[in-house]
């Protein structure tokens, strides 16, 4: 597989089958922004005509100290996912940085998800460091709520504007108590147009957006979920949000 098979490898990896690693999420952010270079050299293993490689994670600069004292568990997953060929063999994991003049380029990066779009929005806030904006129409799902919480505790600004209808009171109480959750009565001709948005921004560094309710409903249908970086994209949805909250406060 080519560098970037291998990062996307790493990263759907650390997704479903992390539970081994406790920086599990710590590893994710920083992968998330990394690349992967394939470092090759004329020295031989022990098997004929085969060289090592070693496997530079190039991470942005302001990434490397945190990336470094991760490096033992990124080797530990990085010899899981590695692919011995006739020509190469993994020699060594190194931590690098990723070039300056490329980290101020717009990040254009997108995944699609159809199934476990759940663990997929989890994942995702989990992520989160700083905020956590979230627009959806319905918000009964508890496990998603407890997660949005505990960022909350951590220190998080964690903002939820949602929809006032009757099947969507499960929460209410609680979503208003801890989050100051706006809920966006209908609106229009009759009242019955509704805040209809399903989409979160993290950190401002992505946007995860579909047609995916937080509703325990939602595991049960054909949905879609995706999760973009694009920086342009990211900011648009942030001005969405904003003039949300401003027109419903």
């Amino acid at each position: 597989m080519n560098e970037k098979q291998f990062l996307s490898t790493m990263i759907e990896t650390l997704k479903w089958d992390g539970d081994d690693y406790e920086n599990k999420e710590k590893m994710l952010s920083i992968l998330r922004y990394a690349e992967i270079d394939f470092e090759k050299t004329t020295t031989f293993t022990r098997k004929s005509y085969q060289c090592h490689e070693d496997i530079a994670i190039r991470v942005r600069i302001p990434m490397l100290k945190e990336a470094k004292t991760l490096l033992q568990p990124f080797r530990k997953l990085i010899r899981y996912v590695y692919r011995e060929t006739e020509d190469h063999d993994l020699r060594n994991v190194l931590i690098k940085p990723k070039p300056a003049e490329g980290q101020d380029i717009e990040i254009v990066d997108h995944s699609v998800a159809f199934e476990q779009i759940r663990a997929e929005i989890i994942q995702g806030i989990r992520i989160a460091k700083y905020v956590i904006w979230v627009s959806v129409a319905w918000f009964t799902d508890r496990a998603i709520y407890e997660e949005l919480l505990l960022k909350k505790k951590e220190g998080l600004q964690v903002r939820v504007i949602t929809s006032d209808t009757s099947n969507n009171v499960k929460l209410k109480n609680e979503l208003i108590s801890e989050f100051d959750a706006l809920f966006v009565s209908g609106f229009g001709a009759y009242g019955r147009n509704l805040m209809h948005n399903k989409f979160c921004i993290v950190d401002f560094e992505f946007v995860m957006h579909g047609s995916y309710n937080w509703s325990l409903a939602a595991e049960y249908n054909e949905e879609t979920w995706i999760t973009s970086m694009d920086k342009e994209l990211v900011a648009d949805f942030a001005e969405g949000f904003k003039n949300l909250y401003i027109k419903y406060i």
